[in-house]
């Protein structure tokens, strides 16, 4: 009778080599990063679904975003909300990388019961005056707010001249400068919070009971942090 040789060593071998590489490539990134999993869940469903309107999703999920931007302003009482992208040039950023350029993505606004805005709306003239602005003329309003300093009750006492005047000019009284980053953590968009014709009022601001807010930055901080929330709609 004749018998077959012993390939059982081979097997082993391709089995370890299979092994390791399911562990090192696919569990073990997942495991440190359990994000990449629900990022290839989605590509698996990209090349899956069919007639996905993709124009249709992103203008549903903007439409998201800036309607939790507006519920925040809302609760801090301010007159605007003035969002802004970074691209450069041609293509917007999901992240910091190679920004050149910042222009507004949005202006949300304070109406009456008419629904009528209580402070003037941007013209289309001023629309186009604030796009495509380099970052090199707004560098110090941008370093500001990414390292949360950008908050002035009076913005009268602003310290940068081109800053002071843009305000000035368009009667803003207070401001609140946010920014907003992405999963990576990066800066993705900033938002303005501003008081039109008054000044802040801290006071004011919607906190929920049981939340223990002892001084003014400690109300800034829990402010910051409910932003938190947005991450998922960039």
């Amino acid at each position: 009778m004749t018998t077959l040789p012993d390939t059982s060593p081979l097997w082993l071998i391709v089995l370890f080599m299979v092994s390791n590489f399911i562990w090192n490539e696919i569990i073990k990134p997942f495991k440190n990063d359990p994000e990449k999993y629900f990022n290839l869940i989605d590509k698996i469903r990209g090349r899956t679904r069919k007639n996905v309107d993709v124009v249709a999703e992103q203008a549903h999920k903007d439409s998201r975003l800036f309607n939790e931007i507006d519920i925040l302003r809302n609760a801090i009482g301010a007159s605007k909300a003035m969002v802004w992208g970074f691209h450069n040039g041609n293509k917007w950023l999901g992240n910091n990388a190679s920004m050149q350029k910042t222009s507004l993505l949005k202006e949300l606004v304070d109406f009456d019961e008419n629904g009528i805005s209580k402070v003037p709306i941007l013209s289309a003239k001023n629309k186009e005056e604030y796009s495509n602005i380099l970052i090199s003329q707004v560098g110090w309003w941008v370093n500001e707010t990414v390292n949360n300093r950008l908050r002035f009750t009076d913005t009268s006492k602003c310290p940068d001249l081109i800053t002071r005047h843009w305000y000035n000019e368009n009667k803003i009284k207070s401001v609140l400068g946010v920014a907003v980053k992405n999963k990576d953590e990066n800066t993705t968009i900033i938002i303005s919070y501003e008081w039109v014709n008054e000044h802040m009022d801290e006071s004011k601001w919607l906190v929920p009971e049981g939340i223990d807010i002892t001084d003014s930055d400690g109300l800034m901080s829990y402010f910051l942090s409910q932003h938190d929330r947005l991450k998922a709609y960039l």
